[in-house]
């Protein structure tokens, strides 16, 4: 089967939501408002035209990520896959479309963002000395610094560490030193 592929942008209209399930999955979702302008010539102005709000649901990393970057009201850029959802409750029906994200990220025509890579577990062995890590190469991703052995041996690591510009930094992960 066909499925639509789309790109949308719009603003946060509701705080993302992060639901944890027993099995482990994650999923965070939250509505996305775009509504389309036109410029107006004979009132010399912009107008606004309708609204279309759009339901965004986010799976396992990028729910987290989601969950931990992005705030209502926030401009975003979201690519997925589109569906419509036929639903009944209290005699009403109605229908939603739903993006089921496959990436997302601020929309950077509004503003500024800072990215940091995060680095999962199962990625990482064992690691000596959280402050002895050393930073990757220009032009060289954390997988090819961690194959290069740049980052030391990492064991015991428990959930993920982020990595930015400035190297690792600890988010309260559990890190044993390989001894």
């Amino acid at each position: 089967m066909n499925e639509i592929q789309v790109t949308l942008r719009g603003n946060v209209a509701t705080e993302p939501r992060l639901v944890r399930f027993d099995d482990g999955n994650t999923l965070t979702s939250f509505r996305l408002a775009s509504t389309a302008r036109r410029y107006d010539r004979e009132r010399q102005e912009w107008v606004d035209r309708g609204t279309t709000y759009v339901n965004v649901t986010c799976r396992r990393a990028m729910a987290a990520n989601a969950a931990t970057s992005v705030r209502k009201g926030q401009p975003l850029v979201v690519t997925g896959k589109l569906t419509e959802r036929f639903w009944s409750a209290n005699g009403r029906t109605g229908q939603t479309l739903e993006i089921h994200a496959e990436g997302l990220g601020h929309d950077l025509s509004f503003g500024t963002s800072q990215f940091a890579r995060i680095v999962r577990a199962e990625h990482v062995s064992t690691l000596t000395d959280i402050s002895d890590l050393a930073l990757a190469d220009d032009g060289e991703d954390a997988d090819e610094a961690l194959e290069r052995g740049a980052l030391g041996d990492i064991e015991g690591v428990d959930g993920t560490e982020v990595m930015d510009d400035l190297g690792v930094r600890d988010r309260g992960m559990n890190l044993t030193a390989a001894g």
